[in-house]
């Protein structure tokens, strides 16, 4: 759930163009950048992300994702004035850090808690809820933020339901995480999970937590000098770009 959320939050911004601009007084490209900040923050942070996952319990990843996807959307709580729009774009920086965190978790969240015959069933169902958190954010803020802009006390009283809700929602979605949450199930659902888990256990009791960033940036440059896995970023990267383009402009694109 907090998946869709974040993907809620990457998108509300970008259908909605017009609204923020007359609202905030800004650009259409500080609109656009709403979305963009999505991918310009995951370039950087995936790679540390990326290990914090292999090396934290799932608990801590969990709990800092869909903390920071919480906090991202409470700062835009703020930002209900005209002149604030710089409060809202520091918030949706915030979320957007999360992302990198949260993007993460299905696989390894199915690897653990599901049966091998279940795995790629249950990561799609995971990867599923970010998909239709961006269908509901074509959807929703359409329907809440309706104008007009010539009422700026009416825009202000929707965006107050939009963030507001969207924070109250989140938060809570933070606090179930922490309270239910487990860390690993009692008895691995299959054998390669609780060999990879007592792998990393031992790894980490031998080498520390230094050395065992360095075994994974020297797996890092291994994977760059793999021709076929780099083959297969480009391909995915540009399937990838292509789609957070075309969401992000899609309603500008349709309008003009």
């Amino acid at each position: 759930c907090y998946s869709l959320t974040s993907a809620f939050q990457w998108i509300e911004f970008a259908i909605l163009p017009g609204i923020f601009t007359e609202y905030y007084g800004i650009s259409s490209n500080y609109v656009t950048w709403t979305s963009t900040i999505y991918m310009a923050t995951f370039i950087p942070l995936v790679f540390p992300a990326t290990w914090l996952v292999d090396n934290t319990g799932l608990k801590n990843i969990a709990l800092l994702g869909s903390g920071m996807n919480a906090l991202g959307a409470l700062v835009k709580c703020l930002a209900l004035g005209p002149d604030s729009f710089w409060i809202c774009f520091i918030g949706q920086t915030i979320a957007a850090c999360a992302q990198c965190l949260i993007l993460e978790l299905p696989p390894k969240i199915a690897s653990i808690w599901f049966p091998a015959n279940q795995v790629s069933t249950a990561t799609s169902l995971g990867v599923f809820g970010n998909q239709l958190g961006v269908a509901l954010g074509f959807c929703i803020p359409p329907l809440i933020v309706t104008g007009p802009l010539t009422v700026f006390n009416k825009v202000a009283d929707q965006l107050r339901i939009l963030y507001y809700g969207l924070g109250a929602v989140t938060f809570l979605l933070f606090v179930l995480v922490f309270f239910t949450f487990a860390d690993k199930p009692k008895k691995f659902a299959n054998r390669a999970s609780l060999r990879r888990s007592e792998i990393k256990t031992d790894e980490l009791d031998q080498e520390g937590v230094l050395d065992s960033f360095k075994l994974y940036g020297q797996s890092l440059l291994r994977l760059m000098k793999d021709k076929a896995f780099v083959l297969l970023t480009l391909s995915y990267g540009l399937n990838v770009g292509v789609y957070y383009a075309i969401s992000t402009l899609l309603n500008q694109v349709y309008r003009s």
